[in-house]
Protein backbone atom coordinates (compact mmCIF):
# COMPACT_ATOMS: atom_id res chain seq x y z
CA UNK A 1 0.00 0.00 0.00
CA UNK A 2 1.16 3.42 -0.60
CA UNK A 3 1.89 5.87 1.80
CA UNK A 4 -1.36 7.09 3.17
CA UNK A 5 -2.86 10.43 3.42
CA UNK A 6 -2.94 11.44 7.32
CA UNK A 7 -5.20 13.91 9.59
CA UNK A 8 -8.03 13.28 7.00
CA UNK A 9 -10.69 14.16 9.92
CA UNK A 10 -9.00 18.26 9.62
CA UNK A 11 -10.67 17.92 6.49
CA UNK A 12 -13.89 17.54 8.22
CA UNK A 13 -13.65 20.39 10.56
CA UNK A 14 -11.71 18.27 13.64
CA UNK A 15 -8.88 19.07 15.31
CA UNK A 16 -7.18 16.13 17.45
CA UNK A 17 -6.01 16.99 21.21
CA UNK A 18 -3.93 14.78 23.42
CA UNK A 19 -3.38 11.26 23.29
CA UNK A 20 -5.07 9.23 26.14
CA UNK A 21 -2.96 5.87 26.50
CA UNK A 22 -5.20 5.12 29.04
CA UNK A 23 -7.96 4.92 26.79
CA UNK A 24 -6.20 2.81 24.00
CA UNK A 25 -6.53 -1.02 22.92
CA UNK A 26 -4.96 -3.30 20.74
CA UNK A 27 -6.72 -2.16 17.86
CA UNK A 28 -6.21 1.48 17.77
CA UNK A 29 -4.84 4.91 19.20
CA UNK A 30 -7.25 7.26 21.47
CA UNK A 31 -7.19 10.85 21.49
CA UNK A 32 -9.41 14.20 22.33
CA UNK A 33 -10.90 15.98 19.75
CA UNK A 34 -13.14 18.77 18.89
CA UNK A 35 -15.11 20.86 16.26
CA UNK A 36 -12.92 23.62 14.90
CA UNK A 37 -16.20 25.81 15.33
CA UNK A 38 -16.82 24.69 19.29
CA UNK A 39 -16.94 28.24 20.54
CA UNK A 40 -15.99 27.09 24.09
CA UNK A 41 -13.08 25.29 22.56
CA UNK A 42 -13.94 21.80 24.47
CA UNK A 43 -12.56 18.86 23.94
CA UNK A 44 -15.58 16.84 24.36
CA UNK A 45 -15.00 14.11 21.48
CA UNK A 46 -12.43 10.99 21.26
CA UNK A 47 -10.67 10.27 18.18
CA UNK A 48 -9.79 6.69 17.38
CA UNK A 49 -6.86 5.98 14.45
CA UNK A 50 -6.33 2.11 13.92
CA UNK A 51 -2.86 1.29 14.59
CA UNK A 52 -0.70 -0.80 11.51
CA UNK A 53 -2.88 1.19 9.33
CA UNK A 54 -1.09 -0.33 6.43
CA UNK A 55 -3.07 -4.02 6.83
CA UNK A 56 -5.66 -4.81 4.35
CA UNK A 57 -7.37 -7.16 7.74
CA UNK A 58 -7.10 -4.22 10.19
CA UNK A 59 -8.60 -1.84 7.99
CA UNK A 60 -11.30 -4.25 6.94
CA UNK A 61 -12.13 -5.17 11.09
CA UNK A 62 -11.88 -1.46 11.62
CA UNK A 63 -14.90 -0.75 8.83
CA UNK A 64 -16.69 -3.89 10.57
CA UNK A 65 -16.28 -2.09 14.28
CA UNK A 66 -18.04 0.85 12.92
CA UNK A 67 -20.71 -1.18 10.94
CA UNK A 68 -21.85 -2.59 14.38
CA UNK A 69 -22.15 0.81 15.83
CA UNK A 70 -24.50 1.90 12.97
CA UNK A 71 -26.41 -1.22 12.93
CA UNK A 72 -26.97 -0.61 16.93
CA UNK A 73 -29.53 2.20 17.99
CA UNK A 74 -29.49 1.66 22.38
CA UNK A 75 -28.07 5.19 25.01
CA UNK A 76 -26.07 2.65 26.02
CA UNK A 77 -24.03 2.13 22.76
CA UNK A 78 -22.25 5.64 21.83
CA UNK A 79 -23.03 6.97 18.35
CA UNK A 80 -20.51 7.43 15.40
CA UNK A 81 -20.26 10.84 14.76
CA UNK A 82 -17.73 10.85 11.57
CA UNK A 83 -15.79 8.20 10.03
CA UNK A 84 -14.30 7.34 6.85
CA UNK A 85 -14.13 3.74 7.49
CA UNK A 86 -16.12 3.06 4.11
CA UNK A 87 -12.28 3.90 2.48
CA UNK A 88 -10.86 0.88 3.60
CA UNK A 89 -9.44 0.19 0.55
CA UNK A 90 -8.25 3.11 -0.08
CA UNK A 91 -5.15 5.08 0.54
CA UNK A 92 -6.14 7.48 3.30
CA UNK A 93 -5.14 7.15 7.48
CA UNK A 94 -8.83 5.48 9.01
CA UNK A 95 -10.46 7.23 11.86
CA UNK A 96 -13.27 7.12 13.71
CA UNK A 97 -14.61 9.96 16.17
CA UNK A 98 -17.68 9.61 19.27
CA UNK A 99 -18.57 11.76 22.17
CA UNK A 100 -16.23 11.41 25.07
CA UNK A 101 -17.39 9.10 28.21
CA UNK A 102 -16.77 11.08 31.14
CA UNK A 103 -17.61 8.61 33.57
CA UNK A 104 -15.37 5.92 35.16
CA UNK A 105 -15.06 2.40 33.91
CA UNK A 106 -15.82 -0.61 35.89
CA UNK A 107 -12.02 -1.23 36.60
CA UNK A 108 -12.13 2.26 38.59
CA UNK A 109 -15.84 1.77 39.94
CA UNK A 110 -14.66 -0.98 41.43
CA UNK A 111 -11.37 0.10 43.00
CA UNK A 112 -13.20 2.59 44.56
CA UNK A 113 -16.01 0.24 45.88
CA UNK A 114 -18.91 -0.43 44.14
CA UNK A 115 -21.64 -1.23 46.45
CA UNK A 116 -24.25 -4.62 45.80
CA UNK A 117 -27.37 -2.73 44.52
CA UNK A 118 -24.81 -0.58 41.94
CA UNK A 119 -23.46 -4.11 40.85
CA UNK A 120 -26.59 -5.68 39.94
CA UNK A 121 -28.08 -2.34 38.19
CA UNK A 122 -24.60 -1.86 36.20
CA UNK A 123 -24.76 -6.01 35.34
CA UNK A 124 -28.63 -5.40 34.12
CA UNK A 125 -27.79 -2.68 32.15
CA UNK A 126 -25.11 -4.20 30.30
CA UNK A 127 -27.35 -7.29 29.47
CA UNK A 128 -29.84 -4.64 27.66
CA UNK A 129 -27.19 -3.71 26.03
CA UNK A 130 -26.52 -7.23 25.03
CA UNK A 131 -30.25 -8.31 24.54
CA UNK A 132 -30.39 -5.51 21.67
CA UNK A 133 -27.45 -6.27 20.05
CA UNK A 134 -28.23 -9.72 19.90
CA UNK A 135 -31.58 -8.90 18.38
CA UNK A 136 -29.12 -7.38 15.64
CA UNK A 137 -26.84 -9.65 14.59
CA UNK A 138 -24.28 -8.01 16.21
CA UNK A 139 -21.70 -10.33 18.98
CA UNK A 140 -19.77 -7.84 21.06
CA UNK A 141 -17.17 -11.01 22.18
CA UNK A 142 -14.64 -8.31 24.46
CA UNK A 143 -16.68 -7.44 26.88
CA UNK A 144 -14.59 -6.45 29.99
CA UNK A 145 -14.95 -3.94 32.62
CA UNK A 146 -12.22 -1.58 30.92
CA UNK A 147 -15.21 -1.69 28.09
CA UNK A 148 -17.75 -0.19 30.54
CA UNK A 149 -18.96 2.90 31.12
CA UNK A 150 -21.05 4.71 34.09
CA UNK A 151 -21.87 8.42 33.52
CA UNK A 152 -23.57 10.64 36.81
CA UNK A 153 -23.54 7.43 39.08
CA UNK A 154 -26.69 6.21 36.32
CA UNK A 155 -25.73 2.81 37.46
CA UNK A 156 -28.51 1.62 35.43
CA UNK A 157 -27.86 2.88 32.14
CA UNK A 158 -24.26 2.07 31.65
CA UNK A 159 -22.51 2.64 27.99
CA UNK A 160 -20.51 -0.66 26.86
CA UNK A 161 -17.92 0.84 24.01
CA UNK A 162 -15.16 -1.04 21.49
CA UNK A 163 -16.86 -3.23 18.63
CA UNK A 164 -13.43 -4.00 17.68
CA UNK A 165 -13.93 -7.68 18.18
CA UNK A 166 -17.48 -7.59 17.11
CA UNK A 167 -18.76 -9.68 14.38
CA UNK A 168 -21.91 -8.57 12.87
CA UNK A 169 -24.12 -11.07 11.10
CA UNK A 170 -25.75 -8.47 8.31
CA UNK A 171 -22.51 -6.86 6.91
CA UNK A 172 -19.42 -9.08 8.55
CA UNK A 173 -16.64 -8.56 5.95
CA UNK A 174 -15.28 -12.13 4.81
CA UNK A 175 -11.37 -10.61 4.98
CA UNK A 176 -12.39 -9.30 8.61
CA UNK A 177 -14.14 -12.00 9.85
CA UNK A 178 -13.03 -14.63 12.48
CA UNK A 179 -12.01 -17.72 12.12
CA UNK A 180 -13.98 -20.07 14.41
CA UNK A 181 -10.44 -21.82 14.90
CA UNK A 182 -8.51 -19.23 15.77
CA UNK A 183 -8.25 -17.94 19.44
CA UNK A 184 -9.86 -14.34 19.74
CA UNK A 185 -11.74 -13.11 22.89
CA UNK A 186 -9.86 -10.99 26.08
CA UNK A 187 -7.90 -12.89 29.16
CA UNK A 188 -10.78 -11.58 31.19
CA UNK A 189 -12.79 -14.59 31.05
CA UNK A 190 -11.66 -17.65 29.08
CA UNK A 191 -14.10 -20.44 27.96
CA UNK A 192 -13.05 -23.51 25.66
CA UNK A 193 -14.73 -21.33 22.56
CA UNK A 194 -11.06 -19.27 23.04
CA UNK A 195 -8.92 -21.73 22.61
CA UNK A 196 -7.25 -21.57 19.52
CA UNK A 197 -8.43 -25.21 17.51
CA UNK A 198 -11.64 -25.12 19.42
CA UNK A 199 -14.23 -26.92 18.08
CA UNK A 200 -16.95 -24.41 19.74
CA UNK A 201 -17.78 -21.39 17.64
CA UNK A 202 -16.27 -18.24 18.93
CA UNK A 203 -19.22 -16.40 17.38
CA UNK A 204 -22.11 -17.73 19.94
CA UNK A 205 -24.27 -14.65 21.74
CA UNK A 206 -23.91 -17.20 24.97
CA UNK A 207 -20.49 -16.00 24.97
CA UNK A 208 -21.65 -12.13 25.37
CA UNK A 209 -23.29 -13.38 28.30
CA UNK A 210 -21.08 -15.35 30.21
CA UNK A 211 -18.57 -12.57 29.66
CA UNK A 212 -21.65 -10.30 31.28
CA UNK A 213 -21.43 -12.72 34.36
CA UNK A 214 -17.80 -12.20 34.76
CA UNK A 215 -18.38 -8.63 35.38
CA UNK A 216 -20.94 -8.92 37.87
CA UNK A 217 -18.37 -11.92 39.55
CA UNK A 218 -15.59 -8.88 39.01
CA UNK A 219 -17.97 -6.11 40.30
CA UNK A 220 -19.03 -8.23 43.38
CA UNK A 221 -15.35 -10.03 43.89
CA UNK A 222 -12.72 -7.35 42.39
CA UNK A 223 -11.16 -10.77 40.86
CA UNK A 224 -10.86 -11.20 37.67
CA UNK A 225 -13.02 -14.70 36.70
CA UNK A 226 -9.89 -15.98 34.38
CA UNK A 227 -10.52 -19.21 33.41
CA UNK A 228 -14.06 -21.01 33.46
CA UNK A 229 -12.42 -24.02 34.81
CA UNK A 230 -8.95 -24.42 37.00
CA UNK A 231 -6.98 -27.44 37.24
CA UNK A 232 -9.48 -28.52 40.25
CA UNK A 233 -12.47 -28.65 37.74
CA UNK A 234 -13.31 -25.37 40.36
CA UNK A 235 -15.50 -22.58 38.60
CA UNK A 236 -14.65 -18.68 39.39
CA UNK A 237 -16.39 -18.41 42.22
CA UNK A 238 -15.79 -21.91 44.12
CA UNK A 239 -12.20 -21.16 44.28
CA UNK A 240 -11.99 -18.40 47.11
CA UNK A 241 -14.25 -20.34 49.72
CA UNK A 242 -17.69 -17.90 50.18
CA UNK A 243 -15.85 -14.69 48.46
CA UNK A 244 -19.32 -12.33 48.62
CA UNK A 245 -20.03 -9.23 51.55
CA UNK A 246 -21.16 -10.51 54.68
CA UNK A 247 -24.07 -7.91 54.19
CA UNK A 248 -25.53 -9.54 51.54
CA UNK A 249 -28.14 -11.37 52.97
CA UNK A 250 -28.44 -14.85 52.95
CA UNK A 251 -31.09 -16.11 50.02
CA UNK A 252 -29.45 -13.45 47.73
CA UNK A 253 -25.85 -14.69 47.97
CA UNK A 254 -27.62 -18.55 47.09
CA UNK A 255 -29.08 -16.84 44.15
CA UNK A 256 -25.71 -15.37 43.39
CA UNK A 257 -24.06 -18.87 43.34
CA UNK A 258 -26.64 -20.43 41.69
CA UNK A 259 -26.45 -17.97 38.54
CA UNK A 260 -22.92 -18.49 38.76
CA UNK A 261 -23.25 -22.11 38.94
CA UNK A 262 -24.82 -22.08 35.37
CA UNK A 263 -22.78 -18.71 34.01
CA UNK A 264 -19.73 -20.68 34.33
CA UNK A 265 -20.54 -23.75 32.58
CA UNK A 266 -17.55 -25.24 30.98
CA UNK A 267 -19.85 -26.28 27.38
CA UNK A 268 -21.78 -22.82 26.31
CA UNK A 269 -24.66 -25.10 25.62
CA UNK A 270 -25.16 -25.57 29.68
CA UNK A 271 -25.17 -21.96 30.07
CA UNK A 272 -27.56 -18.84 30.18
CA UNK A 273 -28.81 -18.92 26.69
CA UNK A 274 -30.04 -15.39 26.00
CA UNK A 275 -28.82 -11.72 27.98
CA UNK A 276 -32.65 -11.96 28.44
CA UNK A 277 -32.89 -14.76 30.53
CA UNK A 278 -29.89 -14.18 32.94
CA UNK A 279 -31.63 -10.50 33.23
CA UNK A 280 -34.92 -11.74 34.81
CA UNK A 281 -33.09 -13.96 37.09
CA UNK A 282 -30.84 -10.90 38.39
CA UNK A 283 -33.72 -9.13 38.59
CA UNK A 284 -34.86 -10.75 41.90
CA UNK A 285 -31.56 -9.52 43.95
CA UNK A 286 -32.80 -5.72 43.09
CA UNK A 287 -35.71 -7.04 45.49
CA UNK A 288 -35.45 -6.44 48.88
CA UNK A 289 -37.40 -9.48 50.17
CA UNK A 290 -37.22 -13.41 49.12
CA UNK A 291 -40.72 -14.14 46.88
CA UNK A 292 -42.04 -17.31 47.51
CA UNK A 293 -40.66 -18.29 43.92
CA UNK A 294 -37.67 -17.89 44.34
CA UNK A 295 -37.65 -19.32 47.85
CA UNK A 296 -38.70 -22.63 46.21
CA UNK A 297 -36.19 -22.50 43.80
CA UNK A 298 -33.54 -22.07 46.47
CA UNK A 299 -35.08 -25.23 48.65
CA UNK A 300 -35.14 -26.99 44.97
CA UNK A 301 -31.46 -26.19 44.28
CA UNK A 302 -29.85 -27.10 47.83
CA UNK A 303 -31.81 -31.02 47.26
CA UNK A 304 -29.62 -31.01 43.93
CA UNK A 305 -26.68 -29.64 45.75
CA UNK A 306 -27.13 -32.01 48.99
CA UNK A 307 -27.70 -35.21 45.97
CA UNK A 308 -24.74 -33.98 44.25
CA UNK A 309 -27.07 -34.42 40.63
CA UNK A 310 -25.28 -31.67 38.99
CA UNK A 311 -21.95 -33.12 39.62
CA UNK A 312 -22.76 -36.65 39.66
CA UNK A 313 -24.17 -35.30 36.04
CA UNK A 314 -21.45 -32.96 34.56
CA UNK A 315 -19.20 -36.06 35.54
CA UNK A 316 -20.92 -38.46 33.79
CA UNK A 317 -21.29 -35.81 30.57
CA UNK A 318 -17.81 -35.32 30.34
CA UNK A 319 -17.08 -39.35 30.83
CA UNK A 320 -19.36 -39.80 27.80
CA UNK A 321 -17.05 -36.91 25.92
CA UNK A 322 -14.24 -38.75 26.63
CA UNK A 323 -15.23 -42.21 25.72
CA UNK A 324 -16.12 -40.72 21.99
CA UNK A 325 -13.04 -38.81 21.99
CA UNK A 326 -10.87 -42.13 22.85
CA UNK A 327 -13.58 -44.74 20.00
CA UNK A 328 -13.15 -41.78 17.49
CA UNK A 329 -9.41 -42.17 17.97
CA UNK A 330 -9.67 -45.86 17.57
CA UNK A 331 -11.67 -45.06 14.40
CA UNK A 332 -8.82 -43.09 13.14
CA UNK A 333 -6.15 -46.13 13.80
CA UNK A 334 -8.08 -48.91 12.52
CA UNK A 335 -8.89 -46.85 9.30
CA UNK A 336 -5.59 -46.52 8.82
CA UNK A 337 -4.57 -49.91 9.60
CA UNK A 338 -7.29 -51.22 6.76
CA UNK A 339 -5.80 -48.70 4.04
CA UNK A 340 -2.58 -50.11 4.69
CA UNK A 341 -3.59 -54.05 4.43
CA UNK A 342 -7.29 -53.75 3.49
CA UNK A 343 -5.87 -57.00 1.04
CA UNK A 344 -5.14 -58.59 3.68
CA UNK A 345 -7.66 -58.06 6.33
CA UNK A 346 -11.41 -57.03 7.31
CA UNK A 347 -11.71 -55.06 10.18
CA UNK A 348 -14.82 -53.86 12.06
CA UNK A 349 -15.48 -52.02 14.85
CA UNK A 350 -18.88 -51.18 17.04
CA UNK A 351 -19.42 -48.33 19.33
CA UNK A 352 -22.00 -46.46 20.38
CA UNK A 353 -21.05 -43.49 19.39
CA UNK A 354 -20.37 -44.35 15.46
CA UNK A 355 -23.58 -44.31 13.98
CA UNK A 356 -21.79 -45.52 10.66
CA UNK A 357 -18.12 -46.46 11.96
CA UNK A 358 -15.15 -45.29 9.54
CA UNK A 359 -14.41 -49.27 9.22
CA UNK A 360 -17.89 -49.47 8.06
CA UNK A 361 -20.15 -51.12 11.13
CA UNK A 362 -23.06 -49.72 12.61
CA UNK A 363 -23.82 -50.10 16.55
CA UNK A 364 -22.60 -49.70 19.99
CA UNK A 365 -22.80 -50.68 23.09
CA UNK A 366 -23.51 -48.77 26.72
CA UNK A 367 -24.66 -49.71 30.21
CA UNK A 368 -23.55 -50.57 33.85
CA UNK A 369 -20.60 -53.07 34.93
CA UNK A 370 -21.37 -55.71 37.25
CA UNK A 371 -19.56 -53.49 39.74
CA UNK A 372 -22.05 -51.03 39.12
CA UNK A 373 -19.90 -48.72 36.92
CA UNK A 374 -20.83 -46.71 34.11
CA UNK A 375 -19.55 -47.79 31.20
CA UNK A 376 -19.32 -47.56 27.62
CA UNK A 377 -18.09 -50.43 25.58
CA UNK A 378 -16.52 -51.20 21.98
CA UNK A 379 -16.00 -54.53 19.80
CA UNK A 380 -13.36 -54.65 17.37
CA UNK A 381 -12.75 -57.61 15.14
CA UNK A 382 -9.94 -58.87 12.53
CA UNK A 383 -10.04 -61.40 10.40
CA UNK A 384 -7.52 -62.45 7.61
CA UNK A 385 -8.48 -62.38 4.33
CA UNK A 386 -7.24 -65.43 2.15
CA UNK A 387 -4.70 -63.87 -1.11
CA UNK A 388 -5.35 -65.18 -4.27
CA UNK A 389 -2.17 -66.13 -6.02
CA UNK A 390 -3.93 -66.25 -9.68
CA UNK A 391 -6.64 -63.42 -10.90
CA UNK A 392 -8.66 -66.80 -11.61
CA UNK A 393 -8.45 -68.37 -7.53
CA UNK A 394 -11.04 -67.51 -5.38
CA UNK A 395 -10.67 -64.92 -2.70
CA UNK A 396 -12.21 -66.13 0.21
CA UNK A 397 -11.91 -68.65 2.43
CA UNK A 398 -14.21 -71.08 4.43
CA UNK A 399 -15.18 -68.88 7.44
CA UNK A 400 -14.41 -71.69 9.79
CA UNK A 401 -10.88 -71.95 8.52
CA UNK A 402 -10.34 -68.21 8.35
CA UNK A 403 -7.51 -66.67 11.51
CA UNK A 404 -9.88 -63.95 13.53
CA UNK A 405 -9.76 -62.40 16.66
CA UNK A 406 -12.16 -59.98 18.58
CA UNK A 407 -11.43 -57.81 21.42
CA UNK A 408 -13.61 -54.92 23.51
CA UNK A 409 -12.70 -51.71 24.84
CA UNK A 410 -14.26 -50.28 27.83
CA UNK A 411 -14.14 -47.38 29.34
CA UNK A 412 -15.72 -46.76 32.97
CA UNK A 413 -15.76 -44.11 35.65
CA UNK A 414 -13.60 -45.23 38.83
CA UNK A 415 -13.83 -43.79 42.29
CA UNK A 416 -12.60 -40.22 42.46
CA UNK A 417 -13.36 -39.24 39.32
CA UNK A 418 -10.94 -41.56 37.71
CA UNK A 419 -11.46 -42.27 33.56
CA UNK A 420 -10.07 -45.79 32.90
CA UNK A 421 -10.25 -47.80 29.37
CA UNK A 422 -9.86 -51.75 29.70
CA UNK A 423 -8.89 -53.84 26.78
CA UNK A 424 -10.29 -57.25 27.10
CA UNK A 425 -10.33 -60.59 24.91
CA UNK A 426 -13.98 -61.22 23.41
CA UNK A 427 -13.00 -64.60 20.97
CA UNK A 428 -9.73 -65.59 19.87
CA UNK A 429 -6.60 -65.84 22.08
CA UNK A 430 -3.61 -63.14 21.56
CA UNK A 431 -0.50 -62.70 23.45
CA UNK A 432 -1.38 -58.91 24.91
CA UNK A 433 -3.55 -60.55 27.47
CA UNK A 434 -1.61 -62.41 30.21
CA UNK A 435 -3.29 -65.54 30.98
CA UNK A 436 -6.42 -64.25 28.86
CA UNK A 437 -6.79 -61.22 31.59
CA UNK A 438 -8.34 -57.86 30.51
CA UNK A 439 -5.31 -55.04 30.10
CA UNK A 440 -5.33 -51.97 31.24
CA UNK A 441 -5.00 -49.11 28.60
CA UNK A 442 -4.52 -46.04 30.71
CA UNK A 443 -6.03 -44.27 33.24
CA UNK A 444 -6.61 -40.06 33.90
CA UNK A 445 -8.54 -37.83 35.77
CA UNK A 446 -12.16 -36.77 34.53
CA UNK A 447 -11.66 -34.13 32.32
CA UNK A 448 -8.57 -34.88 31.54
CA UNK A 449 -8.77 -34.66 27.48
CA UNK A 450 -4.64 -34.95 27.05
CA UNK A 451 -4.84 -38.27 29.10
CA UNK A 452 -6.95 -39.92 26.29
CA UNK A 453 -4.90 -38.56 23.86
CA UNK A 454 -1.70 -40.40 25.48
CA UNK A 455 -3.78 -43.66 25.58
CA UNK A 456 -3.66 -43.62 21.26
CA UNK A 457 0.40 -44.88 21.43
CA UNK A 458 -0.42 -47.96 23.51
CA UNK A 459 -3.80 -48.83 20.95
CA UNK A 460 -1.44 -48.61 18.05
CA UNK A 461 0.91 -51.44 19.23
CA UNK A 462 -2.05 -53.33 20.51
CA UNK A 463 -3.60 -52.92 17.29
CA UNK A 464 -0.40 -54.11 15.33
CA UNK A 465 0.29 -57.20 17.44
CA UNK A 466 -3.30 -58.52 17.18
CA UNK A 467 -2.98 -57.49 13.31
CA UNK A 468 0.41 -59.53 13.27
CA UNK A 469 -1.26 -62.42 14.78
CA UNK A 470 -3.90 -62.78 12.79
CA UNK A 471 -2.36 -62.55 9.61
CA UNK A 472 0.61 -65.14 10.70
Amino acid sequence: MAKLAKKQWELHGWERGKQLKDKEGNQGHAFLARKVTDPDDEYNYILKTLKRQTEPARRAMFLNEISAMATLEHPGVLQVEITNAQDYKGEVELYLITRLLQGPDLEDLVERGLPFQEAIEMTLGVLDILNHCHQRGVIHRDIKPCHVFVEDRKFDSPYLIDFGLAYNEEHQLSDAATATDQGKGNRFLIGPEHLPGANLANRNAVTDVTQCAGLLFFALTKRNPGVLRDADEKKPHQRHGDCFDASIPGWKRDLINRVFDKAFEWHPDRRWVSARSLADRLQALLEDKESDENRLRSRAANVLKNLQIEERTNCVTIFADMSKRLFETVDVVLKSIVEEMGQYLTVKCQHPFNHESRCGLRGGGFGVSETGQTQYRALISMTAKQVSTTASEATTMNPSYRRSIAVTLHTQIESDHVFVALSRPYTGSSSIYTNNQPKEVGRCGIGDLEGVHDMRSGLEEDFLTLTREVLE
